[in-house]
């Protein structure tokens, strides 16, 4: 090979080294951050989306979702979890305080396994089904957390930035007052704990089996019932 064959050879080879220079910044800052490590449900499925592919449409920390760190979420049973959309609980509001609850070890188990990219296919199962399409901006991690700043976490003193409550205009016929199942039961049952009045007036009576309450159709509710019917009159009492 003669020596100007050697010297064109080795400028190819150095003008093929320098290509990667003359790509656009955004090319080689989309690049630089490509990270092909997966994804892995709890069940140690390896889904299609990578833990770049996520992260790209988020901005640092380096964690799968956010929700644990920024949200809590209350149910109408008073079951608190992270996300209004999964099914992942920390407790029940009935029965335990925030903090237990925001620094408890399902909240922290929760926040390990999305430090580790690992997701609870079960409980967070969207998210899971979107990442195994590789459709990662279709995950509430990203649509509804995506955006969150999350607190630095010294020791468990972060707090979270958003309460979310679930409502709904669905009779359940629960106890308003602990959402525990109610039964119908007889006078005899419930007289020793009645005020006279409602003693002597009324016949039908409901105990709720988790607090102990009494109920019945008192005053409060005729009011109730006048104040609806009001509101919605009924089209056939007019005619």
């Amino acid at each position: 090979m003669s020596r100007q064959s050697i010297t064109w050879s080795l400028q190819q080879i150095l003008r093929l080294a320098r290509a990667p220079r003359r790509l656009s910044w955004a090319v080689r800052r989309r690049l630089r951050s490509l990270d092909t490590r997966p994804i892995r449900t709890d069940k140690g499925e390896v889904l299609r989306t990578s833990r770049g592919g996520l992260k790209r449409l988020q901005a640092a920390p380096d964690v799968l979702c956010r929700a644990p760190w920024v949200s809590l979420d209350f149910r109408m049973d008073g079951s608190v979890g992270f996300c209004n959309h999964g099914a992942y609980l920390i407790g029940n509001a009935t029965t335990d305080s925030l903090l237990e609850m925001w620094r408890g070890p399902r909240a922290r188990q929760l926040r390990e396994m999305f430090r580790r990219y690992e997701i609870p296919d079960a409980a967070c199962a969207h998210c899971a089904h979107q990442l195994r399409l590789g459709q990662p901006e279709g995950t509430f991690a990203v649509s509804h957390f995506g955006s969150w700043d999350m607190q630095p976490d010294r020791g468990g003193e972060a707090f979270p930035r958003t309460l979310i409550f679930r409502l709904t205009n669905v009779c359940n016929l629960r106890c308003m007052m602990c959402n525990g199942a109610i039964r119908v039961v007889s006078r005899s049952d419930v007289e020793h704990r009645l005020p006279p009045r409602a003693s002597r007036e009324h016949d039908e009576f409901r105990l709720c089996d988790g607090c102990d309450r009494v109920y019945w159709k008192g005053s409060h509710y005729a009011r109730l019932r006048a104040l609806v019917q009001r509101l919605f009159p009924d089209p056939s009492d007019e005619s």
